[in-house]
């Protein structure tokens, strides 16, 4: 397996499961200490790789225990004094958010540019808007829930600061954008700002699975600087989309269709068709989903024209 094919199995792991991972790696590299090889090398540096993927988690794992969290210590020291289901409430909270921000973005959603180009082939690098950012973090921690700063530089770079409320505590994350080049001033420091932001989002967890697909070189045309063939995602990468809710009181069904982030068109036409078929107690359970997903993207409802606009 792959630099590239290890990392993404590992970023697809949960905690405990990639906790686990590094037991077994840092095993593995003990058991071939005594030897002189590729074998060892590799051994080690699949276990450097797993720390390095929980360090980026804020997990630490040392051979003599796990600790599935910093703040563990902490919490054990006063966990008694904290009713269950505010556990159960503030534990469920974090994950919730943590896996919205991880969560994959819709294929439409991913753009390509060229990061070297040989001849008339180049490497395809993915990446997302800015916009994406700020629906991704409206979408998970509300409007309110989050904030940014910026600071430029002489040099022109410019420093993001991104907070984010989790479990009513700000946390705050930075990093640095750079000037594009673009020709126009204006539009390279808008450039560094959008950069900033992103840079920041990841450390968040807001798109770091596009740092590990793998390399991708495709047909490029120098002359027109664009791509002759759009580059593709693996499997892995492409949100997999569930049935349409064939069973509209099935109020999973739904979430999971609206976590796909339909537009207003696709919006309106599952409400004309689905919608209206379930019952009225049904209706009743599915449409606060319905109607919180329209407030967050500004839509409102037209009951002339029975849609949303």
């Amino acid at each position: 397996m792959g630099v590239m094919e290890y990392q993404a199995k590992l970023e697809a792991l949960g905690d405990e499961a990639l906790v686990a991972e590094c037991q077994r790696a840092y095993a593995h590299w003990r058991d071939l200490q005594a030897r002189r090889g590729p074998d060892r090398d590799m051994a080690y540096q699949d276990y450097g790789q797993v720390w390095s993927t929980l360090k980026k988690r804020g997990l630490t794992w040392t051979p003599e225990e796990s600790i599935m969290t910093k703040k563990q210590a902490m919490a054990e020291a006063i966990i008694a004094a904290v009713p269950d289901d505010k556990i159960v409430r503030l534990h469920s909270e974090a994950r919730t958010i943590q896996e919205g921000l991880r969560a994959l973005f819709p294929e439409e959603s991913i753009s390509w540019k060229p990061q070297a180009v040989s001849g008339n082939r180049a490497m395809a690098v993915a990446y997302i808007d800015a916009r994406d950012v700020q629906q991704r973090l409206d979408d998970v921690v509300g409007v309110m829930g989050w904030s940014d700063t910026y600071i430029v530089r002489d040099s022109g770079a410019v420093i993001c600061r991104l907070s984010l409320r989790i479990e009513g505590e700000w946390v705050a994350k930075e990093d640095v954008g750079s000037l594009s080049d673009q020709p126009d001033a204006g539009d390279q420091l808008k450039a560094a700002f959008s950069d900033a932001l992103k840079r920041a989002a990841v450390k968040f967890g807001i798109g770091r699975y596009l740092y590990s697909l793998p390399k991708q070189w495709v047909d490029f045309d120098p002359q027109k600087k664009r791509f002759v063939r759009e580059p593709s995602l693996p499997a892995w990468a492409i949100p997999q989309a569930p049935a349409n809710p064939e069973t509209p009181d099935d109020l999973a069904a739904w979430k999971n269709w609206l976590a796909l982030s339909p537009d207003l068109d696709a919006f309106n036409e599952m409400l004309d068709r689905d919608y209206q078929e379930c019952e009225a107690e049904q209706k009743k359970r599915v449409w606060p989903l319905i109607s919180e997903y329209a407030r967050k993207r500004g839509w409102k409802r037209n009951d002339d024209l029975k849609k949303f606009i």
